[in-house]
């Protein structure tokens, strides 16, 4: 078993993959998902996850207001760089 503090964009995919064609596993998880993961990284990805998710910090080029406007709805963000953690 190896030890990651967070899960991979393709990790996440590989469950949301699993939700999408196991109705069960996706009610476990919509019902309890830290522990859904979590059961999932270790069983089927071999890996145990230490945190639910981080937040990265905030761009450069985004001041106070924009990042209200994102808030709001007024701008949108695509984030890219975030990391999926459990």
């Amino acid at each position: 078993m190896e030890n990651q503090n967070y899960l991979t964009p393709a990790q996440f995919g590989q469950i949301m993959a699993r939700a999408w064609l196991d109705a069960d596993f996706r009610e476990e998880l919509e019902s309890d998902p830290t522990s859904t993961i979590k059961g999932f990284a270790l069983s089927e990805l071999g890996i145990e996850v230490s945190k639910l998710f981080q937040v990265p910090n905030a761009p450069d080029d985004l001041d106070r207001d924009s990042l209200e406007a994102i808030i709001t709805g007024g701008e949108k963000l695509m984030a890219t760089s975030a990391r999926v953690c459990i």
